[in-house]
């Protein structure tokens, strides 16, 4: 969690002080392959995150977009289900990087105090697959899928 929150920092604070800050981050782990539309989603729903303040985050991953129905649906949840997400500069900067966990970050934000109420918004078929077999803690469960 602590290299994250670093990560976050860094990227928020603007690394070089001649580049724009960013207005928001997306967070692909290294064993997560994306759609061909991951991009044109998370970009379609940036404005919403950026402008609904109950939101806390996009995910772009759906536990049950196996057996999706409708590509275009997008959920509200009060789950937040990490694997390729976004969150916006606001959130980052206003409340979270203070009292960032130095552990199980994903799961502290699932946490009423962080979540505070709000949704993330995912997709009813997932744009993104996690491919890890080896390491983490998922255990590649989704991968006989």
């Amino acid at each position: 969690a602590q290299h994250y929150g670093w990560a976050l920092s860094q990227v928020f604070d603007g690394v070089d002080p001649s580049l724009p800050k960013p207005d928001r981050v997306m967070i692909l782990e290294e064993d997560i392959h994306t759609s061909v539309d991951f991009f044109s989603y998370m970009k379609a729903t940036s404005k919403l995150l950026d402008h609904d303040t109950t939101l806390l985050a996009v995910s772009a991953y759906n536990d049950n977009g196996h057996m999706a129905a409708d590509p275009f649906r997008i959920l509200r949840s009060d789950f937040f289900p990490g694997l390729g997400w976004m969150m916006n500069r606001r959130l980052w900067k206003e409340e979270l990087e203070a009292k960032w966990p130095k552990g199980y970050w994903d799961d502290w934000l699932r946490e009423p105090e962080q979540r505070q109420g709000r949704h993330i918004l995912r997709p009813e078929f997932s744009r993104t697959f996690h491919f890890g077999s080896k390491g983490g803690t998922s255990h590649n469960q989704f991968g006989s899928i």
